[in-house]
This record gives C-alpha cells, structure tokens and sequence, in this order.
C-alpha cells in the first residue's frame, strides 16, 4: 500500500518527464485507495501541468484540491495555476487568480508577482504591470531580475520606453546589479527601440556591463538601428560583436547589408557598407559610436 510520500515522489517525476496525464493519474488513484492527498502531492500534480502548458489539466485539479482531496490550496496551488495560465496567453485568467488568492486571506510572495507582472505583458496592460510593481514596492518584498525583465517588457509592449527606463532604475536603486541581468538588458534596450528610440537603445546598451550583454540584446539593438537607417553604427556593432566571439545572425547581417544599399548617396553608401563587413575581419572592439 503506497504512502501519501510515495505517491507525491511518482507525481514529481512524472511532472519531470512532462507527463501531466500520468501526474494526475497517480493523483486520482491516491482517492480510489483511500490514500488522503496533501498540499505537496496536489501542488506536484499542479506543477506537472504548469511545466507541460496544460493550463486545462492544472485548472482541473486545482478545482480537485478542494473537491476531491479536501485539500485547501496555498500560495505554491495558485503559484502554478497562474504559471499554466500565462504561459498558455490566458492572462486574463492568470490575474484573476491572483485576485482570489488575495481574497483567500494568502499573501502573495514575489514568485506570484512576478508570474501576474509577465501575464500584464502578454496582455499588454503596461499600467497593471506598473500597479503590480507598486505593491511590491509597498510590501516587504525585493524585486529581482525576473521582476525587472517582466516589468520592462510590459511597458515595452505599450511603446512605454520612458516607463521602461524608469522602471529599471527603480529596481536597481532597489535591489543593486543584481536585479538586472541579460534579458533585462534585451528587453529594456527593445523597450526603447520598439518605440523609435535608437540614441536611447544605444544608451541603455552601453550602459550595461559586458558580463550581461549577449548576442540577444546586440541583435535587438540592431534591429533599432537598422529601422532609424544607422548603417555604420550596425557596422560598428556587428565589428564589436565578432571581436567579442558572438555570432551575428546571418539573416541579420543579410538583412542590415541590403537595407545598406538603399542609401541614397553612393559615396555615404560605400563607406557604410564597408563598415558594415569589417566584422568579418576586425580583431579589436570598437567602442565608440
């Protein structure tokens, strides 16, 4: 006769082999054998869903915590349940949730933020975000680089850039480095560049150390400067990118070449265009702009 320990190490490993279906088989079973579930072993069935996008199958046995198991849900329950729902695009769904956690007397910790903050971007309601980051910032929790990245990318989605920036420095000032790593680099320099701010991009860029600049954010900031016709700073940029030993997308590179050749003076043409290929040769970085 299996044990409610028992049964919630088989729900976990079938949550690691992204087997849902099987989780919440085992789940069910626990109830025909009259083996009484507990918060672990439901949370695990939840988290089987959550890690496989079955934002269905983690609605239904939320609903069979209660129901079923007897089992009232915690934070980790809506943690997951939210998890499943944004990552499925249900971001409706996902704030509700936190709305009701909320009204279950639960406090949310920074993960459910965090989840609620990345379901406003796929929603792209930028001022939730931003009203969400404010009670963090009113609570005793301390924002992190998710926090920053998710932030960020909410007011990117408006064309916020200013609340971007904002936004960034607030976490910084917060947290310190530590709150601003490779995609908040990438999505605070596309926050910017979505809105036609290329000198604000740059700024952004340059701004940050090179521990957390990857190829993701130069090939974001390409795409700003390739839009506002920069041809010799993506020139400088692809240089600096070889020197560096990242690889440019060769679509990128292709794409920056072509839209080169629409310059209307043949001279700024062939000067820009033959900065724009010395990253195939160039062994320093070119630091300035």
């Amino acid at each position: 006769q299996p044990d409610v320990i028992a049964c919630s190490t088989a729900i976990a490993a079938c949550g690691q082999g992204q087997q849902p279906g099987l989780a919440l088989n085992v789940l069910g079973g626990m109830h025909s054998q009259s083996v009484r579930a507990d918060a672990m072993a439901c949370n695990a069935a939840l988290h089987a869903c959550s890690v496989a996008h079955r934002w269905e199958l983690a609605l239904a046995a939320f609903e069979d915590m209660a129901a079923v198991h007897s089992v009232q849900a915690d934070t980790i329950s809506f943690n997951c349940l939210m998890k499943s729902c944004e990552q499925a695009h249900q971001w409706q769904r996902s704030l509700l949730f936190l709305d009701e956690a909320r009204q279950s007397g639960l406090q949310p910790t920074l993960v459910t933020y965090n989840i609620a903050i990345g379901a406003c971007e796929k929603g792209g309601r930028w001022s939730l975000g931003l009203s969400l980051l404010e009670d963090i910032a009113n609570s005793s929790l301390v924002p992190d680089a998710v926090t920053c990245a998710a932030s960020v990318s909410a007011c990117a989605r408006g064309l916020r850039w200013r609340e971007a920036l904002a936004v960034s420095r607030m976490i910084h000032c917060r947290k310190g480095d530590g709150a601003f790593d490779a995609a908040s680099c990438a999505a605070l320099v596309g926050a910017c560049g979505q809105a036609e701010q290329w000198e604000a991009a740059l700024a952004v860029f340059r701004g940050q150390s090179h521990s957390i600049v990857d190829a993701v954010s130069y090939h974001v900031l390409l795409d700003a400067l390739k839009k506002a016709s920069q041809w010799e700073r993506c020139g400088h940029l692809l240089s600096e990118m070889s020197w560096r030993g990242l690889e440019a997308s060769p679509d990128v590179v292709q794409s920056v070449a072509l839209a080169g050749r629409d310059i209307t003076s043949e001279k700024d043409s062939a000067v820009q265009l033959h900065q724009l290929w010395l990253h195939c040769s160039v062994h320093a970085p070119l630091h300035s702009l």
